[in-house]
């Protein structure tokens, strides 16, 4: 098994100076502008979401996935107009005598 030896690290953004205005949230948004750009991932912080929240998102994220494809279905992304919401299935490819979903 192949290992890092230094892995990658994702960009941390604090995004309580957002709330401030001005400069700050060009600041802010500069970062994330940053990150998305050169990561496609980041972590924010400082938001002020609250844990419980977070939480339940995550375990509604569960739930959703663990339903059969044909549950999954009704929400495709092709029924989400032009904001792109919704469920993409994805297409499986075979990369080293295993499945994995791009």
């Amino acid at each position: 098994m192949a290992a890092f030896i230094d892995p990658p690290r994702l960009p941390i953004i604090d995004f309580a100076p957002f709330e401030s205005g001005g400069h700050f949230r060009d600041h802010v948004a500069a970062q994330i502008d940053w990150a998305a750009s050169e990561f496609g991932f980041f972590y924010i912080v400082g938001h002020r979401v609250d844990l419980s929240a977070i939480e339940r998102l995550i375990g509604l994220s569960r739930t959703f996935f663990q339903q059969p494809p044909e549950a999954k279905a009704q929400l495709h992304m092709s029924r989400g107009g032009r904001a792109w919401r919704g469920h993409h299935q994805g297409r499986r490819t075979r990369a080293s005598q295993a499945d994995t979903v791009r």
